[in-house]
């Protein structure tokens, strides 16, 4: 007789009840429970206006820029109109258009791992202009054009009245030198949350709860049942010894493998998750 498929979300103590997950991973689970819970309260704080900019942290792997992208989207807005994600290698002149295009009260710019910017002191003079509570004038006095949406002329200074919210895996730092007193400026001026995971098992704490909780995997394999998702959590479980590092597009990857090769799969998904 076929096994009956859960369309339904199944309690999470049942999950926990194979014992594969050991009493200290159970432990783990809960404890990242409570500070994704925190994060988003965190980021909600953000959106409403209690706290100014913020700068989230911690190491690949964790979530950052789902649970902000997540939140925002919960809070009603809308991307490219509300807010901006500028991601990864982006120069001073495309940030000084990015922060132009979020300036209004009300509109938020996420600098998502944008890293080579934080080592920048020209970029970073922007954004500690952008993030200071008090009169924040964007400057860009250079001679390169200033073009943006549909060729239309960007001053060289206006008032910023958006959010900043910077996503990163640099743990923001104290130190000398003319950049790190840049970073202690913005540290300043931004509300810190961090989202560390210390090894493998962290990391997997994070997974588990984007899949569970989040139901991350919704987005994409929308017809999937709870479980396959289940199952994959568990296989992701079994193999952790032998996964260099685990990262949040590994859930994915794996389920496009179960769903393309239903009778080989485990053996496929090995290689993935022990590629780097």
């Amino acid at each position: 007789m076929n096994k009956t498929k859960t369309a339904t979300k199944p309690k999470v103590d049942g999950i926990l009840q194979d014992p594969i997950f050991k009493p200290s991973l159970v432990k783990r689970l809960k404890d990242v429970r409570h500070i994704r819970e925190d994060a988003s309260a965190f980021i909600k704080d953000v959106i409403d206006g209690t706290y100014g900019s913020a700068i989230v942290y911690g190491n690949p792997g964790t979530g950052k820029t789902t649970l902000v992208q997540g939140a925002l989207n919960d809070a009603g807005l809308v991307q490219d109109r509300d807010y901006l994600i500028a991601r990864s290698h982006i120069t001073p002149l495309m940030l000084f258009i990015a922060l132009y295009y979020s300036r209004r009260k009300g509109q938020f710019l996420v600098l998502d791992d944008c890293d080579t910017i934080l080592s920048n002191e020209l970029g970073l003079n922007m954004i500690k202009a952008a993030t200071d509570q008090t009169f924040r004038e964007i400057r860009y006095d250079s001679s390169s054009v200033r073009k943006g949406i549909n060729n239309e002329h960007i001053p060289s200074s206006f008032e910023y009245n958006g959010t900043v919210i910077i996503t990163t895996n640099i743990t923001p730092h104290t130190g000398r030198g003319k950049l790190a007193q840049h970073m202690n400026a913005i540290r300043s001026r931004c509300v810190p949350f961090c989202l560390e995971s210390k090894d493998n098992m962290d990391a997997y704490a994070h997974l588990f709860d984007l899949v569970y909780n989040d139901d991350m995997l919704a987005r994409e394999y929308p017809k999937v049942d709870w479980d396959k998702k289940v199952e994959l959590l568990k296989f992701v479980l079994s193999n952790i010894d032998d996964i260099r590092m685990l990262d949040l597009r590994k859930p994915g990857q794996i389920m496009a493998t179960m769903l393309k090769h239903p009778t080989a799969w485990k053996r496929r998904a090995q290689r993935i998750l022990r590629t780097a």
